[in-house]
């Protein structure tokens, strides 16, 4: 299968390339200009395309001859970055064709899940403008026609993935909550391939 990652660049997107390209799945991965991406020896084939999420241009290219997309993209500290999420959206959502596999990396804490714990309350109280981005990237995607699933990690961190993790609907996460990216990134991937939670937004964590 030919897979476009949105955000491939990030520490996320970094993470559901190595692991696509690992499961001999070919890769269109949409990269920063100027932010290496370069992978481990793997069964699949990369192909890089540079710009950013509003090159209309450079999101074609990325998605030309593929069959399924993962968007991953992050704020982070990048400079205009409030509303990084939905404009992301709003710009893959324009040259998506309809009816399209799409599975998005959101948070918990967004949309109905602000108020479900005391983990979805601080986050929301820490990071709130991050917060109301992804409530409206997912505002966008939910009304849009694709067949889209949205994922929302509980605290990501760095430690080395175990392939073990709860992920669902009715999933919450509390304040010990976390995921390996490494493990998000093997859920991401198989949701996308496999078409799991279809038109759901799920949460996951350890």
């Amino acid at each position: 299968m030919r897979l476009a990652v949105i955000g491939a660049t990030g520490r996320t997107g970094r993470e559901i390339v190595s692991r696509a390209l690992a499961l001999g799945h070919d890769v269109s991965a949409l990269a920063r200009p100027g932010v290496a991406l370069s992978t481990p020896p793997s069964r699949g084939s990369l192909v890089v395309v540079r710009g950013d999420i509003d090159d209309g241009g450079a999101l074609r290219a990325t998605l030309d001859k593929t069959d399924a997309v993962v968007m991953a993209i992050a704020q982070g500290l990048r400079l205009g970055s409030a509303d990084l999420c939905r404009r992301g959206a709003a710009s893959l959502l324009e040259v998506l064709e309809p009816e399209s596999r799409l599975v998005a990396v959101s948070s918990y804490g967004a949309a109905e899940t602000a108020d479900a714990t005391g983990y979805a309350r601080m986050v929301r109280v820490a990071k709130p403008a991050v917060m109301r981005d992804k409530d409206a990237m997912e505002a966008l995607i939910r009304a849009s026609g694709t067949d889209w699933t949205i994922v929302r990690p509980a605290r990501l961190n760095d430690s080395p993935g175990m392939g073990r993790y709860r992920v669902g609907a009715d999933v919450r996460a509390n304040l010990r909550s976390s995921i390996p990216r490494s493990d998000l990134a093997a859920y991401l991937v198989d949701a996308t391939v496999s078409h799991r939670d279809s038109r759901a937004a799920v949460t996951i964590t350890r």
